[in-house]
């Protein structure tokens, strides 16, 4: 899930932000907006599971988004 600083005016523009920051183009495909400004972007091969967790920061740390965090279960425990 991520939320740009800069609203997108449309999916293929957010795209273009999110995909300046990965190291390969073909690792991101858009899923659908969500409420608040934010989106799904789901992360594709060749993107292994086990580099996940660093891609995420690397968008985090580009400065273009409010927030980026992994769209997970959360257990109430």
């Amino acid at each position: 899930m991520i939320k740009p600083r800069t609203p997108a005016s449309d999916a293929d523009a957010l795209m273009r932000v999110v995909r300046r920051h990965l190291p390969q183009p073909a690792m991101a495909r858009y899923a659908r907006p969500m409420s608040g400004g934010a989106h799904v972007v789901y992360l594709t091969p060749p993107a292994a599971r086990e580099q996940v967790p660093a891609l995420v920061e690397r968008l985090r740390a580009s400065g273009d988004f409010e927030y980026v965090d992994l769209d997970a279960p959360v257990r109430i425990k």
